[in-house]
């Protein structure tokens, strides 16, 4: 209607008139489609935004995009297939280059420094045990095996004043000698308590006297438990890495009853000195009686 009007109104020029209409239809119809643009394209606008969003939190859902949309809309899809196909290839790359949790793991194992492996407590207890075995004879050779060569043995308390300490080879010769007077001298464990933390063992234990025949004099009341010496000890073993040898012994001597065992040990010696002919006075190394 409006081209009708303008070539009636410029009948010399209708052309002209008809062109300039129609250059003024495609300008309005140009900005209506702009206006309406926005319009149209929300929906997807609004798609490829959670699409983003998703994308960005590493979750991927197909037809983000209806592909029954326009046409822009369905290259919007293709578009969103692009992307989607990218940031998955560029997260694939990152996860092939980032270390695992497991090899993360064992790298710091790696270079942590590891505990010292300690022994068992059976180990500890077959050691102590092993060791006791040594006044069942007094042979200084039973223990001689799982002795250290650091070994060292304190007799306590001080207020008995008893001989020591000993090393290794000073406390062989003191069971030797000992070994003169007694046949045997047996612990019997009344309770032990290993500490594998600590690499020690503590024993609570009682023994008795067994003096050989020929130094038992006949002084006394004949009745033949007077040589019997009961006592009770207290020992603490402390035993090296592996816990298979004792490298310091604390033993804990029967402060009353070690009086009587004193005065055994001075009687068994005069006997001994008697039935040989000759004296060897004090035992080197031995109780200060």
């Amino acid at each position: 209607m409006c081209g009708t009007l303008l070539t009636d109104l410029n009948p010399n020029r209708s052309d002209t008139a008809q062109a300039a209409y129609n250059l003024v239809r495609c300008l309005g119809a140009g900005a209506f489609i702009a206006a309406l643009e926005p319009l149209v394209m929300a929906p997807h606008h609004s798609r490829a935004q959670m699409a983003d969003h998703r994308l960005s939190k590493g979750i991927i859902v197909q037809d983000e995009v209806d592909p029954q949309s326009s046409g822009r809309a369905c290259g919007y899809s293709k578009w969103m297939s692009e992307a989607i196909f990218a940031h998955v290839h560029n997260h694939t790359d990152m996860n092939a280059s980032r270390p695992t949790k497991d090899a993360l793991t064992s790298h710091d194992m790696q270079s942590e420094p590891q505990p010292e492996a300690r022994p068992t407590a059976s180990t500890l207890t077959a050691t102590a045990m092993a060791y006791l075995k040594v006044f069942k004879t007094l042979d200084p050779d039973t223990i001689a095996p799982i002795q250290a060569d650091n070994y060292k043995h304190t007799f306590a308390p001080a207020s008995l004043h008893p001989p020591g300490p000993f090393t290794r080879e000073t406390f062989a010769h003191h069971l030797t000698q000992t070994r003169e007077l007694l046949r045997s001298f047996p612990v019997r464990v009344k309770q032990l308590w290993p500490n594998p933390s600590l690499n020690q063992v503590i024993v609570w234990s009682d023994s008795e006297t067994e003096f050989h025949e020929h130094v038992k004099d006949s002084n006394g009341d004949g009745d033949g438990d007077e040589w019997k010496y009961r006592g009770e000890y207290m020992w603490l073993l402390a035993m090296d890495k592996n816990g298979e040898k004792v490298e310091h012994v604390l033993e804990f001597l029967d402060s009353k009853g070690t009086d009587q065992l004193r005065a055994l040990m001075v009687r068994a010696r005069k006997r001994k000195e008697e039935v040989e002919g000759h004296g060897h006075g004090r035992m080197e190394g031995g109780w200060d009686m």
